[in-house]
């Protein structure tokens, strides 16, 4: 788990950046006044999420003690692992621009999002994201939100503390590939029922004196 291949699932030989307008790449984050942040505590780190309208991503963090002891202490180069999906794809058609990917092969294969930080002597990290997509897993059984998983480890490939993953909080909205499960007039299948039973109306308007 050392590299970062072994977070991208299996290859479709999908590449997403030709799918794309004018996608954002993670190495052009630009410097903006319209961040919003977010800050978010877990056992082994805190972290502070900023996105900007452009919806990249920067993750500042810090590890905590013991952790960050034990890391600062091996006498070796420590990185921050972290993978994340693909960006949205952005199409000509609205109907297929932004759907979630179907399933976590899909999402993950070719990420411009997979990639690792140096940490620096002071336990402190930087990782720069364009804001991924959303997917399903167990056969579209499972909506995942857009997040992204930090993994800690040195050059060697050993792996220390667990796996933290990060929301980023929701998908596109009104974006899906599944239908709703609840079924009732509003939602099921029988939304349109009786339509044909309505009265038939026109445009014209009788004269009145």
């Amino acid at each position: 788990m050392a590299g970062t291949s072994n977070f991208a699932g299996i290859s479709f030989g999908i590449n997403r950046s030709n799918n794309t307008l004018n996608p954002p790449s993670k190495e052009d984050i630009v410097s903006c006044d319209k961040w919003a942040k977010d800050n978010k505590l877990f056992k082994t780190c805190n972290l502070t999420v900023s996105t900007n309208p452009e919806k990249q991503t920067i993750i500042e963090g810090v590890i905590k003690d013991p952790l960050r002891s034990r890391l600062l202490s091996l006498g070796k180069q420590v990185y921050v692992q972290y993978w994340a999906p693909s960006p949205p794809d952005y199409r000509h058609s609205f109907s297929g621009s932004g759907l979630p990917f179907p399933n976590e092969e899909v999402a993950y294969s070719n990420s411009p999002n997979i990639g690792r930080a140096l940490l620096g002597k002071d336990g402190s990290f930087v990782v720069k994201l364009v804001y991924p997509n959303s997917y399903y897993k167990r056969m579209g059984a499972e909506y995942v939100k857009p997040n992204v998983k930090l993994l800690f480890n040195d050059q060697d490939g050993n792996m220390y503390g667990k796996i933290v993953t990060v929301p980023l909080g929701d998908g596109i909205p009104y974006r899906s590939l599944t239908w709703p499960r609840k079924r009732n007039w509003l939602t099921g299948p029988l939304f349109y029922s009786g339509n044909d039973k309505l009265p038939v109306r026109t445009a014209f308007t009788p004269f009145k004196i």
